[in-house]
């Protein structure tokens, strides 16, 4: 007698070379499904997006893995890899640089520099996102609240109507550091765009339960956006768990 059909396995992902993938995100959650018995748990790595029996499938491509054991990634650094076991040489690695708090360099296997991930200044919180970053041969990559966008008169004429608003900004840049929910449980719903000069460089918008990252600039090193999404996120509880 047959009583039900034997569950199968779900078929692998190969989400293909990291230099190609343009659409991540950084968590331990494997699969972004209504039913909490169809998620899943895994290593701390990002991911890339794909549909899968009509859920979102969270594959991971590289794999987070921190300068000091069982700390989080931001506190003393971490190397991103290929395979689970750090097997080989790092994709990248993301250190702190020791002469300039809040600037994480990133470089590739080699030593040589891909760029760096910077800590926005408390000052600037109340104008601009929490991280910016750095590409060799290109204006500074940050993201900044729309009513600061312009020129100084144009900020300018617009900052007396957000007295209010400021305040609050400021609050919410500190206490997310930045767009980050650092140890809670939702992600932000707002989403952000970093710009070099008029050039959308990348964008992040929180979706299924997750927040996504694509690169939108062809000349930016995926390299740089993986730094970015892993100091946001990398230190925060999925969603899921809520």
């Amino acid at each position: 007698m047959v009583f039900g059909k034997k569950k199968q396995a779900r078929p692998a992902v190969d989400p293909g070379p990291w230099e190609r993938i343009s659409t991540f995100t950084v968590g331990t959650v494997t699969r972004s499904a209504v039913r909490a018995a169809k998620r899943g748990e895994g290593p701390l790595a990002v991911r890339a997006f794909s549909w899968v029996a009509g859920d979102v499938e969270r594959t991971p491509f590289l794999y987070v893995v921190p300068v000091e054991p069982q700390a989080p990634p931001r506190a003393k650094g971490f190397r991103l890899y290929a395979t689970p076991d750090a097997a080989g040489s790092p994709v990248c690695s993301v250190l702190p640089d020791a002469k300039a708090s809040g600037r994480y360099r990133v470089s590739d296997a080699e030593g040589g520099e891909v760029g760096a991930v910077v800590r926005t200044p408390v000052a600037k919180r109340s104008i601009q996102h929490g991280w910016w970053l750095e590409a060799p041969g290109h204006p500074e990559i940050a993201a900044r609240y729309h009513w600061a966008e312009g020129t100084a008169s144009d900020v300018g004429g617009r900052a007396a109507f957000q007295v209010v608003k400021v305040p609050y900004l400021v609050l919410e840049s500190v206490v997310t550091m930045g767009g980050s929910s650092e140890g809670g449980d939702v992600p932000p719903p707002k989403p952000a765009a970093w710009r070099s000069g008029d050039t959308t460089v990348i964008t992040s918008e929180s979706q299924f339960n997750a927040r996504w990252y694509t690169v939108q600039a062809p000349w930016l090193d995926r390299r740089l956006g993986f730094a970015l999404a892993v100091l946001r996120d990398g230190n925060r509880k999925p969603a899921e768990t809520t």
